[in-house]
């Protein structure tokens, strides 16, 4: 689908990425974008990491979805590590990871990554793919996309990692080639994570509220499905849905025109 509205964020990821390939980069410059489900956060940071693969070759995106790997911290580790690796070489195929990571980095601390990932307890296993990361931009500049970032609190429940943020950020400090960009659909619980002065993350992340679409922008979204909707009904669709995206999109792929009516 073409990409519509959040022109401004976009321009805001761009600006940064030139300061982060310039090296003008501190560790307080990352990037939150806070709203509520279905506004189009995904959407953008997509958006955002096919950008980079396109036209800044010298750049790596990792793009993470958290909520869909908070059953298992060894897997959501190993998903950071191949999809940095499916980004970085293009013919690389999943059971290539172990020889990849061996050839591109140092294989003692690779070696502690195995280790920890078959233990029982896998708290030092969230450190070390960290500590990777780090060792991983000393080579490659890496743009981190860590998607539903407040859920990633679902792993303080295993022993070790109830300062899970002290922990990210003991390594963040480190990582100047680094940029991340977090979003969260949960802006209480998010802002409390990176904007309380009693939290670790506390200063890193700008924060960006990601609100529903304007009407000229639900005008534009409308048009690539329905262009030919009455601009009545058109009006009548963006009020009842408040300017929700998804609603928008919704609503015009599965219900029949002639049930619209005047909503």
């Amino acid at each position: 689908m073409e990409f519509i509205n959040r022109t401004a964020e976009l321009a805001l990821l761009t600006e940064r990425l030139e300061q982060f390939k310039q090296g003008k980069w501190l560790n307080t410059s990352h990037l939150a974008f806070l709203g509520l489900r279905r506004t189009g956060k995904t959407y953008l940071i997509k958006e955002f990491a096919s950008l980079i693969l396109k036209k800044h070759k010298e750049i790596i995106p990792i793009f993470i979805d958290i909520s869909k790997l908070t059953d298992n911290i060894r897997f959501f580790c190993d998903t950071i590590l191949s999809e940095f690796a499916k980004s970085y070489e293009k013919s690389y195929t999943e059971p290539d990871l172990d020889i990849f990571f061996h050839t591109f980095i140092d294989g003692k601390l690779y070696a502690s990554y195995k280790h920890y990932q078959k233990q029982t307890e896998s708290a030092k296993i969230f450190d070390t793919v960290l500590k990777l990361l780090t060792l991983i931009s000393e080579q490659q500049k890496l743009v981190v996309i860590f998607d539903e970032f407040q859920d990633i609190l679902e792993f303080t429940k295993i022993k070790g990692l109830k300062n899970l943020d002290a922990i990210f950020r003991s390594e963040l400090q480190n990582q100047f080639n680094i940029f991340y960009v977090i979003t969260g659909s949960y802006p209480t619980i998010l802002r409390d994570l990176i904007q309380n002065p009693q939290r670790k993350l506390y200063s890193h992340f700008e924060i960006y509220d990601i609100k529903n679409f304007d009407k000229d922008a639900s005008l534009q979204l409308m048009n690539l499905f329905k262009k030919e909707l009455p601009h009545e009904q058109k009006i009548a669709l963006y009020k009842s849905c408040n300017g929700n995206p998804y609603l928008i999109s919704l609503i015009l792929q599965k219900v029949d025109l002639n049930l619209l009516g005047d909503l």
